[in-house]
C-alpha cells in the first residue's frame, strides 16, 4: 500500500510485491483512482474507497467516477502480466 490512506502506492513497490509473490494474487488498498488504475497492470485485485468517493465526502461513493474505474479494469482484463 502507500503511505497513507488514498495516497498511491509506489510503481517499484508493487513490482517488488509481484516479484516476491510469483503467481500468488496481488492486491493494491491505497491510492487507486480511475486516473491512474492503468499504472498498476501487474495487480489482479484492487480494493478502492476514497479514490471513487464524493469530493470532500468520505462515506459516498461518485458513481460516474465508480463507473470510470470499473472501465479502466475492464480495459485491463486481457493484460498479460
Amino acid at each position: 500500500s502507500g503511505p497513507a490512506t488514498g495516497i498511491e502506492a509506489g510503481v517499484k513497490k508493487i513490482e517488488t510485491f509481484r516479484d516476491g509473490g510469483g503467481n500468488n494474487a496481488l492486491a493494491l488498498a491505497s491510492g487507486i483512482t480511475p486516473e491512474n488504475a492503468q499504472t498498476y497492470r501487474q495487480v489482479d485485485f484492487f480494493l478502492v474507497s476514497t479514490g471513487i468517493n464524493l469530493d470532500g465526502d468520505f462515506y459516498n461513493i461518485d458513481t460516474t467516477k465508480l463507473s470510470r474505474l470499473l472501465k479502466e479494469a475492464k480495459d485491463m482484463e486481457n493484460y498479460d502480466k
